[in-house]
């Protein structure tokens, strides 16, 4: 078993787990400088089995390319490079508990369609980085329905790039910057 706990993991090369990877609050950062791969046949747990607490793809050379089963449970960070997905590689945004994700986008994106598990989870979507970051339109990273959803750019604004629809009378979407 290795443990992420509160920690950043950053790997520069490719991550194989045939093991356990354990992550309470800790990051995944996906910082290559050539195409990475996330593989294996092991399990990643948070609060949840087969998910991981946080991930970031920083890899602007190639992207990271999802070859194994992953959810996400907190965070997902698209700072640089494209996470596609390959063989049995899927990702789950959400554990469908009561938790705020947040999912930063700056300058990376999914090529993959992940599945969303968002009952009880407040989705906040953040884009830019308050530098100057060009208007982003939105792409796989953000749910077609939702509980609540935050859109902010502080910089350049964000376009919806597809349909949304609140699941309830009591679900929210708050537009704070650049919108």
């Amino acid at each position: 078993t290795f443990a992420i706990a509160a920690r950043t993991v950053i790997a520069r090369g490719d991550v194989t787990n045939n093991g356990s990877i354990t992550s309470t609050s800790g990051t995944l950062n996906m910082n290559g400088s050539a195409a990475q791969t996330i593989s294996g046949s092991g399990t990643w747990t948070a609060a949840t089995s087969g998910y991981l607490s946080n991930l970031t793809i920083d890899n602007s050379s190639g992207g990271v390319d999802l070859q194994m089963p992953l959810g996400i449970q907190t965070g997902l960070n698209l700072t640089n490079g494209v996470l596609s997905a390959s063989g049995s590689g899927a990702l789950t945004i959400g554990t469908g508990t009561t938790v705020t994700l947040t999912m930063t986008r700056t300058n990376g994106s999914l090529s993959l369609t992940p599945a969303f598990n968002l009952t009880s989870v407040t989705f906040n979507a953040v884009y830019g980085n308050g530098s100057a970051v060009p208007q982003i339109t939105t792409g796989n990273e953000i749910p077609s329905s939702f509980n609540a959803l935050t859109l902010n750019n502080p910089t350049n604004g964000v376009a919806l790039g597809k349909s949304i629809t609140l699941k309830s009378a009591s679900a929210t979407v708050s537009f704070t910057n650049g919108i």
